[in-house]
Parts: structure tokens; sequence; C-alpha cells
């Protein structure tokens, strides 16, 4: 048994027609309590019950748009096994992640929902050279999602040639592909590894919302340089599709 008291704090843009309209600063406190059990050493599973208070304040954009303010409460339920070496640029291993939400309360009085989303990825190295697959899938099980659960599609290594957050919906799919080869042997006292990598994404939302025009399957196409440090990932990159703007990326630290 375990309880548990979270709190995210984002800054997520809102795009109508592919036209960023508005910043909105939101946070997603949760409490929890849920059971489990140890799958190996690399593994755990956990059933339980989550309460989670969302907000969402208008940051920059019209002061007409509206702020949201929302507890519900329901049954969670997850699954989560990780073998890969590092977290963000993995050399070996695999790694599988599920997660179910059944909301079975809403404050103002809105009907319920669930949500369901695995995520699956892999990674083998031949020599200097590295491969990575990553796939992930979400939809809404039942009801109709609050603005606060769609799912997200856009920035980096998730549709990098978009926006992060450019698409959401209720049902969304993405898998990515890389090839990467090594530029130096790790350093031990800097806790370096250089790579360079090659990368190509595809993924689709279900039902977009907001108006996006960016319906069907969309790809993104992408090479960079990277490391993995002491200080965590360190990445600099660029991305591009036929149906979106060309981006570049850098960022040390998960983004």
């Amino acid at each position: 048994m375990r309880g548990y008291l979270n709190g995210i704090n984002a800054s997520t843009p809102l795009y109508v027609n592919d036209n960023r309209v508005a910043d909105y600063r939101t946070r997603d406190a949760q409490l929890g309590l849920d059971a489990g059990a140890n799958l190996g050493v690399y593994g755990q599973a956990r059933i339980g019950w989550l309460e989670r208070k969302m907000r969402a304040r208008v940051e920059t954009g019209s002061a007409l748009l509206p702020d949201v303010d929302l507890l519900v409460g329901g049954v969670h339920a997850s699954l989560a096994l990780d073998t890969h070496d590092f977290a963000f640029f993995p050399t070996r291993g695999y790694k599988l992640e599920a997660d179910v939400f059944d909301a079975q309360h809403l404050d103002n009085g809105g009907p319920k929902y669930g949500t369901a989303q695995v995520k699956a990825g892999a990674a083998r190295t031949f020599g200097d050279f590295i491969f990575v697959g990553a796939a992930e899938y979400g939809q809404s099980i039942h009801g109709t999602l609050p603005a606060t659960d769609f799912f997200q599609l856009g920035g980096p290594r998730h549709l990098s040639s978009l926006a992060p957050g450019q698409i959401r919906g209720d049902e969304m799919s993405y898998a990515r592909a890389e090839v990467q080869y090594k530029l130096t042997k790790p350093i031990p006292l800097l806790g370096l590894s250089f790579i360079a990598g090659l990368q190509a994404e595809t993924g689709r939302m279900g039902v977009p919302v907001l108006g996006s025009s960016l319906t069907g399957w969309q790809q993104s196409f992408g090479v960079y340089l990277a490391a993995n440090s002491v200080l965590g990932p360190i990445y600099f990159g660029y991305s591009d599709g036929k149906n979106s703007k060309g981006r570049l990326y850098f960022f040390v630290g998960t983004p």
C-alpha cells in the first residue's frame, strides 16, 4: 500500500487552426492511494484511487478565454517495465508503460470519462551504431475528455516538426525510429557520451480539437547531436515536415 502527493506544473500553448493564440499556466495536483507488486527488479504494477485538482489559467492571450478549475477522482491503474540503461538516450534494453484512469466523479457535474495510454520503446547497439524505436497510443475509453486530459502531439521527439502540444484530441497514435552513431566513447569523469542521430516520426490525432487542419498521419524528419551527461540529456537538433515549419531545438535536461 502506498500513498502519494504530486504536483505537475507546466506552460501549455493553445493552437486554433494551427495558429498559436494563447499560453496557459497549468497545474495538476494529485493525491492518491494504491497497492501493487514488483515485477522483478525492472517493473511494477499498481492500482488504486486518484484525486486530481486541475487548474489552467490564461498566461498570455485574450482575457475572454476561459480558465479551468476542476476536481476529478477515479480509479487509476499503471504498469511499468524498464530495462533501458539511460532514460533519454538508451543504448540497450526495452521499456513499456501502460496507464488507465477512469474518472468516477467531476465536481462540475460533468459526465464520467476514462483514458488509456500505452508507450513502448526498445534500443539495440551494433558496434558504433544504436537503433532506437518507440511507439505510443492513447484514447478516450468512454465519455468526453476535459481539455486538461486531451492527448497531445508536437515537440522534441514527439512529432518534432510541430510545436509542443500543437495538435490535441481524444485519440493519439505515434511512432519514431532513430539511427544513432557514437561520436565518442564514454568519458567517465564527465559522464559524457556524444552521439549523432537521424530520426523519422509519424503521428496521428484521431479527432483533433480546436479546428486543427493537421488531420491524418503527419510525418517529421530530423537530425541531431546529443549526449548523456551528469546534468541529464543534452540535445541540439533540427526537424522538418511536409505540413509544418522547420524547427530548431536545444535543451539540457528533460524538455
